[in-house]
């Protein structure tokens, strides 16, 4: 399996991938798209774990660099209004990170050429995460931009007073890499940083969920999210239940099904 790179997704590689990057690039954000001459766009879609965009802030904040954050409110691997989970978001803004939406049209069933149904949309949710981790948000990437909807061929720069980071006035004029799916969907990320050209504009997508302390294949990493999810839920509920002296009451013999066993 060395054709999918599975040693490229540790903490370790992300830092050096960070060095790399920083012996090239100024970084810069979506902000500056319209003046700025070359630099590096870095750019996380938090899809699935909050807990690993955290730890890779951190190592952003001691590198002394920056990324912005796109926060997903429709995600079915964690909730914004979860204590732990704002927290943490919390802290990555803290770490220096900015804040964006990822938005999914496809939670609404939306479709390209209702603008005004879009919009109102993406103002209702802009205006949501502004007040639930009191920050401003002023750019926004959709969710699965290419798999329906045509939401790649939009002609508006901005919708709801924020960036579309998908516009083509970025695609055309940014080198792009991605890590969609677990995996380089373009271009190998070091080949891209050390090929690239010192003038050069880049735009670089990751997603937490993919970058672990060792190198696994994707599903293993979505699992160890899933895991780690279940784990602490586990956790949240027997600390409630001994905090207000309650009996936790287990099936003394037979045990229940886990989760995994379980069908769905």
């Amino acid at each position: 399996m060395d054709q999918y790179n599975f040693s490229d997704f540790t903490e370790e590689n992300y830092r050096k991938m960070i060095r790399l990057a920083k012996e090239k690039y100024s970084f810069r954000t979506y902000g500056d798209v319209d003046s700025m001459k070359n630099g590096v766009i870095w750019r996380h879609d938090i899809d699935m774990s909050v807990h690993r965009a955290l730890a890779l802030s951190r190592i952003e904040k001691e590198e002394g660099v920056f990324a912005t954050w796109f926060v997903l409110l429709h995600s079915s691997f964690y909730n914004v209004f979860e204590k732990n989970i704002y927290r943490k978001l919390k802290m990555i803004k803290e770490n220096g990170g900015i804040i964006g939406l990822h938005f999914d049209p496809d939670f609404y069933e939306s479709v390209n050429s209702d603008i005004t149904g879009l919009e109102e949309k993406l103002i209702l949710e802009k205006e949501l995460l502004e007040r639930v981790l009191e920050t401003e948000i002023d750019v926004f990437s959709f969710h699965n931009p290419d798999t329906g909807g045509g939401f790649l061929d939009l002609e508006q720069t901005h919708i709801a007073g924020m960036r579309n980071v998908y516009h083509s006035s970025i695609r055309n004029q940014f080198s792009y890499c991605s890590d969609s799916n677990g995996y380089w969907r373009y271009r190998r990320l070091e080949d891209m940083i050390r090929d690239g050209r010192p003038d050069e504009k880049i735009q670089i997508l990751t997603h937490p969920v993919f970058w672990q302390k060792e190198g696994m294949s994707p599903r293993e990493r979505v699992m160890r999210c899933v895991d780690g999810r279940a784990a602490n839920t586990m956790k949240e509920y027997d600390e409630l239940l001994k905090k207000n002296h309650r009996e936790n009451v287990m099936q003394p013999v037979a045990r229940s099904k886990s989760y995994r066993e379980l069908q769905f």
